[in-house]
């Protein structure tokens, strides 16, 4: 069995003409498919029919510490996805860890709102909830 460690995930992020960035690092970073691939419907006799949905849409949540770099990062693109109908929908992200061969696509990416910011005792972290027209994850370990 492999050990886990967030030094060895990271992930590229791209808006198209405007941002190319790779960060690595102490990240948390949630990928949540929107809806089950496989649905069952059973009916009065108890006999069950399956059907496949064709949606892999997803919502990821990435959460950094209040002074990462990132936060710039991802409020640039914001900017530029509220500014420009050519952005939205066109943000390219892939996570990976490098030590276990995961890897997640995230497909047509959209930033859904701007990170709420708070200012407290402690920095504490901003989190930035994006969603995907498609992700796809290749598991390696």
């Amino acid at each position: 069995m492999k050990p886990y460690s967030f030094r060895d995930v990271g992930f590229d992020f791209n808006v198209p003409g405007l941002i190319q960035k790779f960060m690595k690092g102490k990240n948390a970073i949630e990928a949540v498919f929107n809806s089950e691939h496989t649905l069952q419907d059973v009916a009065a006799d108890g006999q069950a029919q399956y059907s496949l949905t064709a949606d892999r849409s997803a919502t990821i949540k990435f959460r950094f510490q209040k002074t990462s770099e990132m936060n710039k990062v991802f409020a640039l693109a914001w900017g530029a996805q509220e500014g420009s109908t050519d952005v939205v929908g066109n943000i390219q992200i892939l996570i990976h860890d490098s030590y276990r061969g995961d890897q997640l696509s995230l497909i047509n990416c959209a930033i859904k709102k701007f990170s709420d910011i708070k200012y407290e005792k402690e920095a504490g972290e901003m989190e930035w909830e994006v969603w995907a027209e498609r992700m796809i994850p290749i598991l390696g370990a």
